[in-house]
């Protein structure tokens, strides 16, 4: 609603209702909030930009020491996951890609290791195959 007055899109409480697409009750409601931190100002029937900027009324409220301690606080917790992804030990132990097969020249990837395999085969052997359904 505000940047719709500020823009010169709509200079009634109607204009800007429609614009936005909210009730009559709603459109009343944020234009007196609006109103009260003097973002905007109501002239006859008319809206037009208060005395007050975003930028001011931000500065008013605190936002850029919040800001400020947000971006503070994403840093430190990216300067933690990079040192615990840095002194992470993970063992390479099988490589990634298994023998050409000798039918295609394109080297297939296995993503199950050897003993994975195997235990995988066994869950399924044990169970059996699935009903058919009808």
């Amino acid at each position: 609603m505000y940047e719709l007055v500020q823009s010169g899109a709509a200079v009634t409480v109607e204009e800007v209702r429609l614009a936005a697409r909210i009730s009559r009750s709603s459109a009343y409601d944020a234009v007196a909030e609006l109103a009260r931190l003097d973002l905007l100002r109501r002239r006859d029937r008319q809206l037009e930009p208060g005395g007050v900027s975003l930028d001011e009324l931000a500065t008013r409220l605190g936002i850029p020491a919040i800001r400020a301690a947000r971006i503070a606080a994403h840093q430190h917790a990216r300067q933690q996951w990079r040192r615990w992804l840095n002194t992470r030990q993970v063992p390479y132990t099988e490589p990634a890609l298994v023998t050409p097969p000798q039918y295609g020249h394109q080297t297939q990837c296995d993503p199950l290791s050897p003993h994975d395999t195997d235990e995988y085969l066994a869950a399924v052997m044990a169970t059996g195959p699935p009903e058919l359904q009808p």
